[in-house]
């Protein structure tokens, strides 16, 4: 279910111009309009006014940066075209951060379902394994209802072919699943083969926030079982996979991934989540 995520905005500004105008509130980026309020018509000069806008942040929600401004046009079927304004004032000074739009009241009611992702991606024949060292950043969650959200950090190898995709993958996350309260973290370990399965250790050896640990996935090709290993040690193993017997990955990815839109991509800008140094097996190379 999607959940609208509202705010109310009252804009105050003043017009030292003179004549008879619509006036309304807009959210820009780069020229163009994303949302905007209701026209008002106002006889400048004034002092100052205040807009009251309805902010639904699921409109903007691909935008990774914009400003609110104010704009006054002729007439009230002009009120939304950019091309049409006659005066414009802005950006405006909000009282939060209006370059990101993920806000805090926002995600406390938001949730909005869906897959979304930050990778570096390869395609390789051949392949074998994938490792990487991942800085811990567990992140803030969308919503406070019962809402499934989750966000993770690994190592990914695939076969891609055309209509489909296969994968072993291994790193660390942080889930609320949509019938509990709490909050599960830890490493795991997923699979699509011949069967699905996804490992999830919240027990023993859980990534603390801003550690570093060695994430390696690797197959055995003749017999297609995968190992997880977490710091040189494997604590799971998928035992002969039909589908990945003599069939190696031809793609490998280090990802960022969140399901839940409004829920932190691992990591933020003053505490980034580092995927570092990177390296594969393929059947003539090692890790």
């Amino acid at each position: 279910m999607l959940r609208r995520c509202r705010e109310r905005r009252n804009i105050m500004f003043s017009d030292s111009g003179s004549g008879s105008s619509y006036y309304y509130v807009g959210v820009e980026d780069n020229g163009r309009l994303l949302a905007y309020s209701d026209g008002y018509a106002m006889i400048a000069p004034f002092g100052d006014r205040v807009i009251q806008m309805d902010v639904d942040y699921s409109q903007i929600k691909y935008s990774a940066y914009y400003n609110f401004c104010v704009y006054a046009c002729g007439y009230s079927s002009d009120v939304g075209n950019l091309n049409l304004a006659t005066k414009k004032g802005g950006p405006v000074s909000l009282s939060v951060n209006t370059t990101s739009w993920d806000t805090t009241s926002c995600r406390q009611v938001c949730c909005t379902p869906g897959h979304f992702y930050v990778l570096a991606k390869r395609y390789v024949s051949s392949l074998l394994g994938a490792k990487a060292k991942i800085k811990t950043r567990y992140g803030a969650m969308c919503s406070e209802t019962a809402d499934t959200t989750i966000s993770c950090a690994f190592a990914d190898v695939s076969y891609e072919f055309q209509g489909g995709q296969y994968w072993a993958q291994s790193g660390f996350f942080r889930e609320r699943p949509g019938a509990y309260s709490g909050y599960n973290r830890g490493r795991y370990f997923e699979i699509q083969g011949y069967g699905y399965r996804q490992q999830m250790d919240s027990i023993l050896r859980v990534p603390a926030e801003g550690s570093e640990h060695n994430y390696r996935i690797e197959m055995n090709l003749y017999t297609g079982t995968w190992e997880a290993a977490y710091d040189d040690t494997v604590w799971f193993v998928w035992a002969n996979d039909p589908f990945w017997q003599n069939t190696p990955g031809n793609s490998i990815q280090w990802t960022g991934e969140i399901y839940g839109y409004e829920t932190d991509m691992p990591g933020t800008y003053t505490s980034p989540c580092t995927i570092k140094a990177c390296s594969l097996k393929t059947t003539s190379s090692v890790l």
